[in-house]
């Protein structure tokens, strides 16, 4: 019989499913073991210790018990909620959006330092400042790509090398851009699949480009300081939107859930 053994750790809930009566499975993303399966016993009960904290969004101390491969959690205190997201429909929902994308990308069980910070950042931001969520989706659906191993390259055009690439295409198969003049001598064969569907090159207005040149180079505590002019807030998060959707390659009803609750 495997002995039980326990482990403290920073976690965020990033999906939750209930489970009998009273009882709900977790995923967690903690700091130290990173993607988490965690059982919590009586987790639906209002007046358990553990109900604030086995809510989802919710960034808490927690200490793990493992017997085998089985995890429950035992203890929790809440750090911080996000309490101003759950407040705000659009933020709630978005909220829902990023802890999604984030349990899809993030393996069971690697240490992702890097996407912890990310989640947690957005989250804060959503939570504490003003900054739209438009901008605040976009960056975060960006640099979780660079985060899980698709960083685009966007300094120069991919074809000859140029640097003043204004008025150039985002290739989102290939991560690259594509400066004007190389974009017009593509051929058929590098425009479209075999099956006939056009392939994901879209225009990038040059602000646009600049604030995702910023956000796949920034200092992780920063990647959510940029600023571009409101009338770009639409292009920019249809952009970030369509390169993690193509790498990710699903849909997600919590995305259409956020997309309805902002119209």
């Amino acid at each position: 019989m495997a002995a039980k053994k326990s482990f403290p750790c920073y976690g965020l809930v990033l999906r939750e499913t209930p489970v009998k009566d009273a009882d709900k499975f977790l995923t967690v993303m903690s700091d130290n073991r990173g993607k988490i399966s965690v059982y919590a016993y009586g987790a639906r009960a209002w007046k358990n210790t553990i109900f604030g904290a086995a809510q989802l969004g919710v960034y808490s101390e927690m200490l793990i018990e493992q017997k085998g491969d089985f995890l429950t959690l035992k203890e929790a205190s809440i750090l911080d909620s996000f309490s101003n997201i759950r407040t705000d429909l659009v933020k709630s929902a978005l909220m829902q959006y990023l802890c999604d994308l984030t349990c899809e990308v993030s393996p069971e069980e690697v240490r992702e330092t890097g996407t912890m910070s990310l989640i947690l950042n957005a989250l804060w931001c959503l939570s504490n400042t003003d900054k739209d969520h438009r901008l605040i989706k976009g960056a975060f659906e960006l640099r979780l790509m660079c985060e899980a191993g698709f960083q685009p390259q966007l300094t120069t055009c991919d074809s000859c090398g140029k640097t003043d690439v204004n008025g150039a295409y985002f290739d989102m198969e290939n991560g690259s851009v594509i400066c004007p003049d190389c974009y017009s001598t593509l051929t058929t064969e590098q425009l479209y699949f075999e099956d006939g569907r056009l392939k994901p090159i879209k225009p990038v207005p040059p602000a646009v480009l600049e604030a995702l040149r910023f956000i796949t180079s920034a200092d992780g505590k920063k990647v959510f300081s940029f600023r571009i002019d409101e009338t770009l807030f639409p292009e920019f998060s249809a952009i970030c939107e369509s390169y993690c959707l193509y790498h990710v390659d699903r849909n997600f009803k919590t995305l259409e859930f956020y997309k309805n609750c902002a119209l």
